[in-house]
């Protein structure tokens, strides 16, 4: 406490806190190179202790599930990998921001600063699985906006962002600060769902006065500079005297009435801007389950088995599926969409639809959105039933000989199987956070 009262000033007290910050987060750091080195080294030899998880569990009531989180963020955020310290660009973030980074790609968390909180990150995660949970072939079935040919990649990104923020669109054609407009916080990370492509996040850096923009299904990125930025913009809203009338004319819909202040609040509150799924041909597959009446193409329709799930979710291979099957009987799936796939009560609970888990489950996790944890635990099985279909569907597509799956089709069943597992683990850990709870110390780890 005396320490304390000698910091007179809040630049002092900053400078303190935000060094506390950051060995809190160093810490980290070195306690998974640590269990590291017990776990590849004969430090333990005597100690009595199989392993590295038995010795952890014993000694700090660590479960593998959390040692195994702190050897990875040591893999990657520590100095080349293997080491005691932080990299540079990840200093300021902290345990909990780092943990659910650790499930993002490199190319995105390339874009994310400290300033961002876990909230958003967690929102950039949710739109990077939404993405994983559609198969190639269901991109091509959407078919391209007429719109978009002959526009570049940048100019297509900004159609549909204005599109879906008509609001912006208004800004921008009244300013001439640009960058201050679009990321009124000084970054923004929007993402935009283009027809046809998929999403791609346009992370925004008023400071450097730069954009760039990531392909989520690709992970290719390319840098735009002001001119290019610039130039993208005017070539969509012009210099129009009636800037409301221009977009409805652009767009051939009606502007949207909602309330200017409830949208500047929202934008600058926020640093991320969730996709809106773009407007699709009536032939092309509807991601929303109510309205799906079969899977794409007629030709695949007609050889699916009568009880199968009749849904969007084409492209799967049968990879992890037998398990699934040879304990549920054919006619225990539900064939009707707007029940949203449900199993039987006996084998599962009735899920939200279009639930989606986006929570690290960690111990250090904040409470985002008033979500409860039994309420994540019902989300995550709702994502295994939905990735477990989509796999059923697949096995029974492909059973025939008359049909042979694409490289595409293995690879969308790897990443329903993936999810499958990382939610059981999620399920698993939230289940014994509670355990853990209030009874890990990492002061007691000597580690100074």
């Amino acid at each position: 406490m005396s320490e304390i009262a000698v910091i007179k000033d809040f630049k002092t007290f900053k400078e303190e806190l935000d060094k506390q910050m950051l060995e809190s987060a160093e810490g980290f750091v070195r306690i998974g190179w640590l269990l590291k080195q017990a776990r590849d080294t004969d430090i333990l030899s005597g100690s009595g202790y199989a392993n590295v998880n038995e010795f952890a569990r014993a000694e700090y009531n660590i479960d593998k599930t959390l040692v195994s989180r702190f050897i990875n963020i040591n893999d990657r955020f520590s100095e080349g990998g293997n080491s005691q310290y932080l990299k540079t660009e990840y200093r300021g973030f902290g345990y909990s921001k780092l943990a659910v980074m650790l499930q993002l790609p490199d190319e995105i968390n390339e874009e994310l600063s400290p300033d961002y909180s876990r909230s958003e990150i967690e929102d950039i995660k949710k739109e990077f699985d939404e993405e994983r949970k559609v198969s190639d072939l269901e991109i091509l079935a959407e078919g391209t906006d007429e719109v978009m040919t002959g526009l570049n990649e940048l100019e297509q990104a900004f159609h549909q962002l204005l599109h879906d923020e008509p609001e912006l669109y208004l800004n921008l054609s009244k300013t001439d600060n640009l960058f201050e407009t679009l990321s009124p916080a000084g970054e923004m990370i929007y993402s935009i769902r283009i027809q046809g492509v998929g999403r791609v996040m346009m992370s925004v850096k008023a400071e450097l006065k730069r954009v760039t923009l990531t392909n989520v299904r690709s992970m290719e990125k390319t840098e735009y500079d002001a001119a290019s930025v610039a130039e993208a913009v005017k070539n969509q809203i012009g210099i129009p005297e009636d800037p409301k009338r221009a977009w409805e004319n652009k767009y051939g819909e009606k502007f949207p009435e909602e309330q200017k202040e409830e949208t500047e609040k929202k934008r600058k509150d926020k640093k991320v801007v969730k996709a809106k799924p773009p407007k699709t041909e009536e032939n092309a597959v509807n991601t929303k389950c109510e309205d799906v009446s079969g899977v794409a193409g007629d030709d695949l329709e007609s050889e699916m088995p009568e009880n199968a799930i009749n849904t969007k979710y084409e492209g799967n291979s049968e990879t992890a599926g037998e398990d699934l099957q040879a304990k549920e009987p054919e006619s225990a799936i539900n064939t009707q969409c707007e029940s949203d796939f449900n199993t039987p009560n006996s084998l599962m609970p009735e899920m939200p639809k279009n639930a989606v888990n986006t929570q690290c489950g960690s111990d250090f996790k904040e409470a985002t959105d008033n979500q409860t944890e039994d309420e994540e635990i019902t989300e995550s099985w709702s994502f295994i039933r939905e990735s477990a279909h989509k796999i059923y569907l697949t096995a029974e597509t492909f059973s025939s000989k008359e049909f042979v799956p694409t490289v595409s089709d293995v690879a969308a069943a790897e990443a329903n199987a993936r999810t499958i597992l990382e939610e059981l683990k999620n399920i698993r850990k939230l289940m014994m956070d509670d355990e853990l709870e209030g009874q890990m110390n990492f002061n007691d780890m000597n580690i100074n």
